[in-house]
């Protein structure tokens, strides 16, 4: 894998981490804060919010980024006009989402929401500008300084959002802190583009129909993986009409998400890659980022997947309380679920950066009238634990469909090597969890001990290459990129 991309996924990883924590905090505060119902309210909002946003950023932040990464002497033009289409999908769907307030509260059987989803309207503009800022970033390579965005993005929103509600407003605080951290990263943002920018050349002419074309399959199947992971929420919320419920499957699918947030570091690296490498038909280059992705999301997630799984309850109490314990369960499950999302989510990736979003869109039409079906027949019946395993066996069909395209038309197969040593590694993680029964603040010690345990077992496999121990050194201890 080249220097340029393994630095990439270190720098975007970083950022992430801070992005994440800072999230998670934020997260928890309103858990512990204002208690399971209130809670459950901001969480419904937030999935709303994900999901409009979704329209705002995948289509045209990839379309940016892909023609920026080739042409980094037009960067300036290919942003202005990007600004400029972005200004119309923000007043249209800023627009669909307000009126649409109505109709989504009716639904819930909550009319309270009325007034929260219209406030949180206000937060739309702001996101499709910060995107836009960010995709320049992405397409010149420059991913320190796009990490250094995600990063201030990040702590800006807890700010906002602490600080708003320690003053008394509570809900509508946290509404309009999530509103106020994107207009403070757009400041920055902007000043890290200008500043970092190549010499221009003549103005680079954006075809508006060629970016309609590769952006609609990429914005649909971002708006279907966005609606297929709330939507178990709002069906908890719809079925249950129970806000202290939605509250506890909130948490669990806050902590389950984890694996989603961890691929966005690589996606985000990848894609641009990816493309370049497609355009000059370098087909043995794309294949060695498969596998070296595969592999290394793999030995990283599977393990942390088993961990969490196995201690939901003590990680549920420890972060939320002990009112939150019902949210354990459907944790453990969830996890597993959104694992299976995030191979889903690589594999969707290499096929749209070869130029076929279609495909990953396809497989999505598949299993998410399937995530519906399954939630509708399970919530009822099974309630939490129903919804995150309808949820969890539709993410699983997204990944298998997606593996066997990828397998067949790249012509690469599975490990059993590597297999083998995640095998062997996550029975000595399952084995030790029951020897060492820590809760408390000591469960962080017990994930030391076990992922490190297992960190050993996969360094005595040799899963950890020559060439991949090069990189390694190549990314801390030589400052000069290639």
């Amino acid at each position: 894998m080249h220097n340029i991309i393994a630095k990439g996924i270190i720098y975007i990883s970083s950022a992430r981490v801070i992005f994440l924590i800072s999230g998670y905090a934020l997260h928890f505060f309103l858990g512990r804060y204002l208690g399971p119902a209130d809670y459950g309210i901001i969480g419904i909002i937030l999935a709303l919010l994900t999901f409009f946003r979704i329209f705002l950023k995948d289509g045209l932040f990839h379309s940016v980024s892909r023609y920026t990464a080739g042409h980094h002497n037009q960067s300036l033009s290919i942003r202005k006009q990007g600004l400029r289409l972005q200004s119309i999908f923000v007043l249209l769907l800023s627009s669909l989402y307000f009126f649409s307030a109505d109709l989504i509260a009716g639904f819930l059987h909550d009319p309270k929401f009325l007034s929260y989803i219209r406030l949180s309207t206000s937060i739309l503009p702001a996101m499709g500008i910060y995107f836009i800022y960010m995709a320049s970033l992405n397409g010149l390579r420059l991913f320190h300084k796009q990490a250094i965005g995600t990063s201030f993005y990040g702590v800006m929103r807890f700010l906002w959002v602490f600080l708003l509600i320690m003053i008394g407003f509570r809900i509508k605080g946290a509404i309009v802190g999530l509103m106020l951290a994107p207009l403070s990263a757009i400041i920055l943002v902007r000043y890290l583009c200008i500043s970092s920018e190549p010499n221009q050349e003549d103005s680079f002419h954006l075809d508006i129909k060629e970016v309609v074309l590769f952006a609609t399959p990429i914005v649909l199947f971002s708006a279907g993986i966005t609606m297929i992971m709330s939507l178990d929420l709002f069906l908890v919320k719809s079925i249950l009409q129970n806000d202290n419920m939605t509250g506890f499957y909130t948490a669990a699918t806050t902590i389950g998400k984890l694996p989603y947030h961890f691929i966005l570091a690589f996606t985000l690296t990848l894609f641009p890659s990816i493309s370049k490498a497609h355009a000059v038909n370098r087909i043995e280059q794309i294949r060695q980022y498969i596998r070296r992705s595969v592999k290394y999301i793999s030995l990283v997630l599977i393990p942390i997947a088993v961990t969490i799984s196995i201690t939901s309850g003590d990680l549920i109490s420890l972060i939320y309380s002990k009112r939150f314990i019902q949210a354990a369960q459907p944790l453990s499950i969830i996890f597993w679920g959104n694992t299976f999302l995030a191979f889903f989510l690589l594999f969707s990736t290499i096929l749209t950066a070869i130029g076929k979003p279609k495909i990953p869109l396809y497989f999505l039409c598949f299993s998410l009238p399937l995530a519906l079906i399954l939630n509708i027949n399970f919530i009822p019946r099974y309630q939490l634990t129903g919804a995150s395993l309808a949820t969890t066996i539709s993410h699983l069909t997204g990944l298998v469909l997606s593996a066997l395209y990828i397998m067949k038309h790249f012509k690469i197969s599975l490990s059993i090597k590597t297999i083998f040593s995640i095998i062997l590694g996550i029975s000595a993680i399952i084995g030790l969890s029951y020897i060492l029964p820590f809760s408390g603040l000591f469960l962080f010690l017990k994930y030391v001990i076990l992922i490190g345990v297992y960190a050993i077992i996969i360094f005595f496999c040799r899963e950890l290459k020559p060439e991949d121990m090069a990189m390694i050194k190549e990314i801390f201890f030589k400052t000069k990129t290639t």
